[in-house]
């Protein structure tokens, strides 16, 4: 089965075998994380329409409780924030992304007697956030903040622009290049190259 969808632009969903599904969900999800949650739920009406089935409001996985997050904690686990609800702060005003960074938080530091130090932004690639958040990031106490931008960290991005390398399980050989630390070389490679 085959279906349109409106997103930034009409999209054609191939939904015939397992794997369609599964790329056309990657790249619906991704491409949901732009629209404001106005859009969103017009989109999953829309799905619901042509799908004659209600999309599950149902998570996939439990979010964890603050116990779990407490034993967590208690295991030695640094916990730090990650917004109230994963906006991309860069579709934010300044005012709404000061107030996703800093109850988030105030609601750790609440829920667990502690400080919260790290902070991590949704999606986290460079269109994702700008000076602004991070200014707001550093005005609330946090130490750092890490981003998903692939690679090694490096002195001259500071403590609020934290690189990682994502170890990718459903690739096996990223995964193994990620784990002998390959990954991060032919990164260091690729980058030093790109300068000459």
């Amino acid at each position: 089965k085959k279906i349109i969808v409106e997103v930034d632009r009409q999209i054609e969903l191939d939904l015939r075998t397992s794997q369609m599904i599964s790329e056309s969900d990657a790249m619906l999800r991704e491409r949901m994380k732009r629209l404001s949650e106005a859009k969103k739920e017009e989109l999953l009406q829309s799905l619901e329409e042509q799908l004659k089935a209600p999309v599950s409001q149902q998570p996939l996985n439990e979010p964890m409780t603050w116990d779990d997050i407490r034993r967590l904690k208690e295991d030695g686990l640094e916990i730090g924030a990650h917004t109230k609800s994963h906006p991309i702060l860069s579709m934010l005003s300044t005012e709404s992304q000061r107030a996703e960074i800093v109850e988030s938080k105030k609601l750790i530091e609440k829920e667990l007697g502690a400080p919260c130090q790290h902070f991590a932004p949704p999606n986290g690639q460079p269109d994702d956030w700008s000076d602004a958040p991070i200014q707001i990031i550093k005005n609330a106490g946090f130490i750092s903040s890490s981003t998903t931008i692939d690679g090694s960290v490096r002195v001259e991005d500071g403590s609020y622009n934290i690189r990682r390398t994502t170890i990718d399980t459903n690739n096996t050989f990223k995964f193994f290049l990620t784990v002998k630390g390959w990954r991060a070389k032919l990164s260091r490679l690729k980058s030093s190259l790109s300068r000459k």
